[in-house]
Formats: structure tokens, sequence, C-alpha cells
């Protein structure tokens, strides 16, 4: 695309293309162009080699990359919290360009590092203009940018600047774009890095010209609405950014960076304690091998990248919890005590459509991610180091043999998180009437999760409900073959699945059905299926994650529930006891209005009740109780 020039009485001394923006080339030789920063020459015939802005780019020794970046050591920081092998190959090719450069210290890219850095650049250059909206082609832009100071010195003048006025006309363009979380996530994330990060990171490295150097205000105006618009007021991302997350994240490390360098910082003290809060979060979501919970496994934390982070805006509690959650590969604060302070595990909110169960801090930690802000909902469970389940946790349900769809959006019904259990209700309305309200129960000492899907009210004689989890890779189910619980097995058992509204024999067919299903291509789906010729229907799992325990002898029972001296039916209430090893727990769900209601010696008036079953006491010791309706 052809620009023209055209003359301008601009303060900062710019000649203009046709679209508004400065050619900085053309304006380079005007003496307002430049700032006191700059060589007192600086407009001699900027583009030689020999100029005096080329002999101050070599000289000037607090701006070059491997200053700004003087924390890391191994790569460059536009790597972090991504997947390489998915770059283009002219990103890829800049970007080892900037470890090399890293590399190579105040020394400067020579010889063959030298020559690819150079070609890479113009590679770039020629083809910028076409490259679409997307992390690709923004990640290329700020590599550019990174890498220009390095090679100032032998790359052809003409083309340096080309590369430069590019970079800016690219920062200018983008500063009218608008954050919209409806857009797909990358788009989100382009524009992190374009409009706020690209022209941050121009301000840094070359404040000696004007209109570069005034990039600085709307950078700072952009990565402050940036934060506050894809984070929830305390640091987590909407759900439909979890992909992007980590690449956020990095964005936003890379700028606070630089931030530190300016007088007002990045962003405003609002946005600061944003970023502050997400480094907290980020650490809640990350699994056992350091990748992020619900994303793909390929990219794990890098050490520079959690230090940097935890020495901007950790406080002692993040560096404690990354201590013991990350391994010291990862990170190891030295000075952390072992009974330091630490934040709290669990975590949720509606508007990002987000929660994460977990038992505690340490990298074995049980831990359940549930992702609600879309139609279906991905849910993450790992206890012991490892991965259990990942994916959508899909579900049918019938009424009298017609199909009840999902209406609407998941809604949060209840949240609780003390020492003892982690709690969310979820529900969504079903076309043709009916409510599915599905409950997520993570107990902390006792190493089990309940999981349970309850179809209420549909107007119907015969309920029919199934719901599956997709398993993750390694892990199988092993039915016992004389009864309906299974194992889940990977080199050896790490778990065990009872259907505690299913007849424990399967002498007895009746109820349902729990399975492992297999499909080409598909991971294998562990799938309940429960039918009742009732208005509602409670279908729960209950997944004991103690893996000792796990292999022990198991039993459980679906309990009488009685109210007014009388039995009531299975869709007003159910109970459930179940046993594994010597440990003993009771359930009770109310699928009706709440009453005075009574099992096994419990006296019960609410919705929900969880307890440990002390036999032969018959005592029962609370984990949680939902009044509810």
């Amino acid at each position: 695309m052809s620009q023209t020039l055209v003359p301008t009485n601009s303060t900062n001394g710019a000649v203009k293309h046709s679209n508004g923006t400065p050619n900085l080339l053309a304006s380079a030789s005007q003496a307002k162009f430049w700032r006191r920063a700059a060589p007192k020459k600086a407009k001699e015939a900027p583009e030689s080699k020999d100029s005096p802005w080329k002999k101050h780019l070599q000289v000037r020794k607090t701006l070059k990359s491997t200053e700004l970046y003087r924390r890391t050591l191994s790569q460059s920081p536009l790597g972090w919290g991504l997947n390489r092998e998915s770059l283009a190959p002219t990103t890829l090719a800049l970007l080892k360009a900037n470890d090399e450069s890293l590399k190579a210290g105040k020394s400067g890219l020579k010889g063959k590092s030298l020559r690819r850095a150079e070609t890479a650049v113009q590679s770039w250059l020629k083809d910028y203009r076409e490259l679409p909206q997307s992390f690709d082609a923004a990640l290329a832009s700020l590599a550019v940018a990174r890498i220009l100071p390095e090679v100032a010195s032998d790359l052809d003048g003409e083309i340096w600047w080309q590369a430069l006025d590019a970079l800016y006309e690219t920062a200018v363009a983008a500063s009218s774009w608008q954050t919209d979380l409806d857009l797909p996530p990358e788009k989100t994330l382009a524009q992190q890095l374009v409009a706020g990060e690209l022209p941050l990171t121009l301000a840094y490295l070359f404040p000696e010209m004007k209109p570069l150097h005034d990039l600085r205000s709307e950078a700072r105006e952009r990565l402050t609405t940036n934060l506050e618009e894809v984070l929830n007021g305390e640091g987590l991302c909407h759900g439909t950014l979890l992909t992007v997350w980590r690449p956020l994240l990095a964005s936003w490390t890379r700028s606070a960076i630089i931030g530190e360098t300016f007088k007002k910082n990045a962003w405003s003290a609002s946005a600061a304690a944003q970023y502050a809060w997400s480094v907290t979060q980020a650490l809640r979501w990350t699994r056992a091998d350091g990748s992020q919970l619900l994303a793909a496994k390929e990219v794990a934390w890098e050490k520079d990248f959690v230090a940097t982070m935890l020495d901007l805006a950790g406080d002692a509690a993040d560096r404690s919890a990354a201590t013991e959650s990350l391994g010291k590969k990862i990170y190891s604060d030295p000075k952390i005590k072992k009974n330091a302070a630490l934040p709290e595990t669990a975590d949720r909110c509606e508007w990002a459509g987000l929660a994460i169960l977990r038992t505690n801090w340490s990298r074995k930690a049980a831990r359940v991610a549930v992702d609600f802000s879309g139609s279906a909902i991905q849910l993450e469970v790992s206890a012991g180091g490892r991965t259990l389940f990942a994916g959508p946790w899909d579900f049918g349900s019938e009424a009298d043999g017609t199909l009840l769809r999902p209406t609407g959006t998941w809604e949060e019904v209840c949240w609780f998180s003390d020492e003892e259990v982690d709690y969310l209700e979820l529900s969504i309305d079903l076309v043709g009437g009916g409510t599915l309200e599905r409950q997520i129960l993570l107990a902390r000492d006792d190493d089990f999760l309940l999981l349970a899907d309850n179809v209420m009210r549909p107007q119907a004689d015969l309920i029919t409900h199934t719901w599956s989890l997709p398993l993750a890779e390694g892990v199988a189910f092993e039915p016992n073959s004389e009864t309906r619980e299974g194992l889940l097995v990977s080199e050896k058992a790490i778990g065990k699945v009872l259907p505690l509204a299913l007849p424990e024999w399967r002498v007895d067919p009746r109820g349902g059905t729990l399975v492992a299903e297999v499909e080409e291509d598909k991971p294998t789906q562990l799938t309940l299926r429960q039918q009742q010729p009732l208005e509602a229907i409670c279908a729960p799992l209950f997944i004991d994650l103690n893996p000792r325990r796990a292999q022990k002898e198991c039993t459980w029972r679906q309990l009488t529930v009685a109210e007014s001296l009388e039995t009531v039916s299975r869709d007003v209430a159910v109970a459930f006891r179940a046993q594994c090893g010597k440990d003993q727990w009771v359930m009770y769900r109310s699928l009706a209005d709440t009453a005075n209601r009574t099992f096994i010696g419990q006296n019960i008036s609410s919705e929900f009740f969880v307890a440990r079953f002390l036999a032969p006491e018959g005592e029962a010791e609370e984990l949680i109780e939902i009044d509810g309706r």
C-alpha cells in the first residue's frame, strides 16, 4: 500500500502519511521531531549507518532489551505462556532472534545471528499490512520492536526506519480497538498486545522521538481499560478468555516491567491491583505439572515468568503458595517458612463463569476447575498430581420420551467454602418445563468428590437422565464384575466411583447404568444413566479421591426418608450412605419444598446435607448444610 506525504506544521515536526500518521524517517530530518534525550545532531542523515542517531543507539546503556529484561536469563519474555510450535515461521524466527539477543547481552548480535534477525525483520516488513488481527501477527510486531535497537547499526537504514514506521502505524491504528468479550479470545489477546503493549514498548525503546514518546499515555489508558474489562475485580479472567489467560498475563507482566521505568507506571492504581490479584488467581488455576487448568497441556509455567510475576506483584502469601504448589524446578523461595500464611485455595465468580475448588496448595492437592460461562459446562478434576477427568460435562434429559433441551445460561445457585468443603451449585432451565440443578462438592480432609444432577419438575410420568464426563488421557474405568462401582486406574488404582442412586448389585437391573463408553477419535466417556417413573430425579456420583482407600472394600445404600412418620417418594427427597474402607458418609437432598424429615435418626429441614457418619454410634458430623428453598 503506497503512502502519500503531506506537509504539516505539527509541534512535533512530523511529516505525515495520507492516513494522518507521521512518516518517521521524513520527520526525523526536522529538529522538532526529537526530544532532549536524542543526540544533538540526530536529524542529520538519520538513515545513515554512521549517523549520530545510529551511534547513539549503540552506546546508550539503559534501553537495550537485555537491560530491560534483566530478570530473565533463559529466553525472551516474548515466549512466555505460549506454544512456539503454533507460530508462523516469520514470528518464530523473530522470537528466536530475541532469544539470541538476550543471550548475547551487551556484545550484541553478530555473524549468522545478526543476519537471521535482519532477514526476519525484512520478511515481516514485506507482509505486515496483510497480516490478520491475530496473536501471531501481534507477537511478531512486538518481536520486531524489541530487535530493532539490536540491528540498527547493520540493517539498511531505510529498511530500519520503514520497520519502525510500520510499528508506529500499527500502534496508532490499534488505538481505536475496543475490548469486547463477545469477540474470539485471540482477538482480545491481539488487541492487548498491539493496542497496549506495543505502544508502551515503542515509547520505552525510542523515547528520543516525540511521536513515539507520546504513545505512553495512550498505552497506559489502553492497558488500564483492558485489565479492568477482562478481569472480574479480583484478578480472575472471564471464562471465554481461559485459552489466552497465560499469554495475557505474560503481556501484562512485560508491560509492568516497562512501567517500572515510567513515573506513572504502565497503568492506573486500580489496574495494578487487578494485575496483582491475577497473579494469585493464576497460581490457583495451575495443575501439578505447571500448566493451566482447563487449557492445553503443552504450556507449563516458565521459571523466569513465575519469578518475575512474583517479584513485580506477589506478596508473601503468593510466594508461599508458589513454593508449595509448583515445586523447586519452577519456583522456590528459601525465605518462606513452613507454616507461612497462604491465600485461599478456592474461588468462584458468576460474572466470569468460573470456579476453582481445591483442597490445599500442595502439588498433589485435589482440584476441580469449572467453566460455566458457556452453554456446556467444562470440568477438570485432578487428584494425586494427575488429571482424572477433563472436558465437557454433557447431559441429556427426557420427559416421557421428549428431549428436554437447556435454554438460557447457567446460573449460580449457591457457593460455599470453608475448612471442610468447597461447594458449587448451578442451575439451568429446560425447554418443555423443569430445571436441571447441578451440584459439585469437594471434601477437603475427607478426599472425596460428589457430583450430582437433579432434574426438577418437568411435569412427566417418566424421567430419563444421562450425564457423562471424559476420562483424562491415560485414565481408564474398570467396573466391578458383581457390583456397580468401578475403579479409576492409571498404572494403578487412583480413585473409585460409586453410583449412589443405583442398586449396588448388578443382579438388580433396575434404575440405570454406569459405564465407560468408547467412541472413535473421542476420549472415553464415563456415563451415568438413570430412569425414574416420578416427577424429579437425583443422579449422583461419589468419587473417592484417596487411592489407598479406593482399593479397600466399599458399599452404599439408598436410605429411607420419612416425613410425618410416612415414607416420602424419591421425587420428594433422597438420602444415601456411602462407605469406603472404615470411613462412612451420609448425603441428603430435597427435590421438593423443604420440610422436617428424618433418615437413619437424623432430623433434617434443609435442602442439602452431607456429613461423616460415625458407626456404631450413629452420629453425624456435619460437613455442609444448605437451607435452600
